[in-house]
């Protein structure tokens, strides 16, 4: 049975993402690890010096470089999660405003995308239309105001 994997888990990470930092989702248990870069080189280094990489370091550091570890040597068990190079929000949201099933608003929100203030300007037009950029295509309230935080979409 495949693992449960939390959406509100993936955006997290990908909120936090940093620089030297790589992120893995868990296809085993459903859980996003991110790690420093660091933990990954320690684990290589050890390999080509044929010692174990986790002796001298501390408690939290070694378990970075056990999950490295793990990782690296069951790679067909993690997927990667994009690094911040690789997320383009604006092709995002142009993306969703050419998708959107409605086309006024489909036509609104690519026009509002372009310009100063675009992510903040689309964001506050498309809560007035009822739908949320948050979950794509999936209505949050039928109202100007912003929807709370873990707030139920309704229909």
């Amino acid at each position: 049975m495949p693992a449960t994997v939390k959406l509100s888990a993936i955006v997290d990470a990908l909120d936090m993402i940093m620089e030297e930092w790589s992120t893995y989702l868990d296809k085993r248990t459903g859980e996003v690890h991110s790690l420093p870069d660091e933990a990954f080189q320690c684990v290589e280094n050890a390999q080509d010096a044929e010692e174990e990489p986790s002796r001298a370091y501390a408690d939290w550091e070694r378990e970075d470089i056990d999950r490295a570890r793990d990782i690296l040597d069951n790679d067909d068990q993690y997927v990667a999660l994009p690094d911040k190079f690789e997320i383009h929000e604006w092709a995002i949201m142009a993306e969703f405003s050419q998708r959107y099933p409605d086309d006024a608003i489909s036509n609104e929100l690519s026009r509002v995308i372009r310009g100063s203030g675009a992510f903040a300007t689309s964001r506050t037009r498309s809560i007035a239309w009822g739908s949320s950029t948050n979950g794509i295509g999936s209505a949050t309230r039928r109202s100007n105001k912003s929807p709370s935080i873990g707030a139920k979409p309704t229909v």
